[in-house]
């Protein structure tokens, strides 16, 4: 059996597209031949920090969902939608 090629999937980045990268390479890795080809996936964040090894595909997907949802995060609101912040978006003023 011949020996594997050993292919770098890079994908994320600093640009506006960061997201559609993101989803791309996770099209290249569900589709790419295993039998013949090794991937590698390689992350880059919004800050331009390389991530190789452990699962840098996740690490990308979370960091996105915690920009989205502002530094706090967890309470699933969008940023700005504290209660008493004036950017809520149901805010009465607005």
């Amino acid at each position: 059996m011949a020996k594997k090629l050993r292919v770098g999937v890079i994908f994320g980045g600093e640009s506006g597209e960061h997201e559609v990268s993101l989803a791309s390479a996770a099209s290249v890795l569900a589709a790419i031949d295993r039998a013949r080809f090794e991937p590698v996936p390689i992350g880059i964040t919004r800050e331009g920090r390389w991530l190789v090894g452990g699962d840098p595909m996740r690490a990308l997907a979370d960091q996105a969902a915690r920009h989205a949802l502002g530094e706090g995060g967890a309470d699933g609101e969008p940023e700005g939608a504290e209660c008493g912040d004036e950017r809520r978006a149901d805010h009465a003023e607005l």
